[in-house]
């Protein structure tokens, strides 16, 4: 099974900001409860900064980070602790679009009026767009001839 995953920095960044942001609010309002006072040092300051680092590594980890692993047979994608698997004979077509700011997603299709759908981000996780839009292609292809070919052997007479 191959697998496509990548650190996403601006996700890094917006976690670790939300966590000093936190951290920082909670330390004023015990401060002021405690001491009547806000109390700032850089022994404090650097506290912060790495406690802030540490509870950003695991919020993004079960938030934002994703991992995408595929095979001829079907896909799985992680995003944070969220999982979602399909396989390619579950879908009827393969598109390939534009997400914004220069960013390709694979869209997979359930239904022939192309409305059911599901993305993969493949930008985001560093998967050439184009040649992977192929390859699903050719796989969903060929999940969907599988069924054809076996019901057809079936009903062929033999001689």
């Amino acid at each position: 099974m191959k697998r496509a995953a990548r650190l996403q920095v601006e996700n890094v960044l917006r976690a670790f900001l939300l966590m000093l942001f936190l951290l920082t609010v909670a330390w004023v309002v015990v401060s002021l409860l405690v001491f009547g006072d806000i109390l700032v040092g850089q022994p404090l300051v650097i506290l912060n900064l790495v406690l802030a680092a540490v509870l950003a590594v695991f919020f993004y980890r079960s938030r934002y980070h994703e991992v995408l692993e595929w095979d001829d047979e079907g896909f799985r994608l992680r995003r944070g602790t969220k999982t979602m698997t399909g396989r390619w004979a579950d879908f009827c077509a393969v598109g390939l679009i534009h997400v914004g700011r220069g960013v390709f997603a694979v869209r997979l299709y359930r239904d022939q009026e192309l409305r059911d759908c599901l993305e993969l981000p493949v930008a985001r996780l560093g998967i050439n767009p184009q040649s992977f839009r192929d390859q699903v292609t050719a796989c969903v292809v060929a999940a969907r001839a599988e069924p054809r070919e076996a019901a057809s052997d079936e009903q062929s007479p033999e001689t």
